[in-house]
């Protein structure tokens, strides 16, 4: 995955994740409080008329980001084969071009699932405050302000830390999977190009000339039972 698309990426992930943390714990909140009759609230209510199209569109986008791990999980794992191929054919002593190794991982450091959540949690809250504080300016009410995560929900922040960890869980829980992946594949594509590379400078070396060094039974026995040359005669 080229620099500019991965951080693309990356970037669309860390904002749909919020806004989708905010939807779920909003929809469990209600569900939790009013039960089923909350859930149609939720979704066809004159408040929150919004709710259905919004839900709609994160599923979407959720899609789309999960057919795009897909993609990435394909593209290693054909990168995998082809370097796996390639070291095969290296130790059995096939020359060939030496493979460039690319670069499928990102260059940060593997996510941890507690730096996620302590990010995650906070922003997703405080998008429900707000969230809450717009819908009763939209009914005509006075803003609750922090009071929209009181009295009868005042459960709603261990509500909104259930839903980011959940969420939090399954995105270090790909991220991983895919890394561990991608070290596969540069392991492998490392390996047979300092196979092949050994291979190209011993096929690019001069071979050596043959010394033949007699052995003693060739200089001390077959020698002494051969016939002395003729002795040269003057001539008349």
């Amino acid at each position: 995955m080229r620099g500019h698309a991965r951080h693309r990426w990356t970037a669309a992930g860390a904002a749909l994740l919020p806004l989708l943390g905010v939807w779920l714990g909003h929809t469990a909140e209600y569900v939790r409080v009013h039960g089923p009759a909350g859930l149609r609230e939720e979704l066809a209510g004159t408040v929150h008329g919004y709710m259905l199209p919004a839900g709609i569109l994160l599923a979407l986008l959720a899609a789309a980001a999960g057919v795009r791990c897909a993609q990435v999980w394909q593209e290693l794992g054909r990168r995998l084969h082809i370097a796996r191929d390639t070291l095969a054919h290296a130790w059995r002593g096939a020359s060939g071009p030496v493979p460039v190794t690319p670069h499928p991982l990102p260059r940060s450091g593997p996510l941890r699932l507690s730096s996620v959540l302590l990010r995650l949690a906070p922003l997703q809250l405080a998008l429900y405050v707000l969230q809450e504080n717009l819908e009763a300016c939209r009914a005509g009410l006075a803003a609750p302000g922090l009071g929209a995560i009181g009295g009868a929900h005042r459960a709603a922040p261990l509500v909104h830390l259930l839903v980011s960890a959940c969420l939090t869980a399954v995105v270090v829980l790909l991220q991983r999977v895919l890394c561990r992946r991608g070290r596969a594949v540069l392991a492998c594509q490392r390996l047979a190009g300092v196979l092949l590379a050994a291979l190209h400078r011993s096929a690019a070396a001069p071979p050596p000339r043959p010394i033949w060094i007699a052995s003693p039974r060739d200089r001390w026995t077959l020698h002494l039972l051969r016939r002395p040359p003729p002795a040269a005669q003057p001539a008349s």
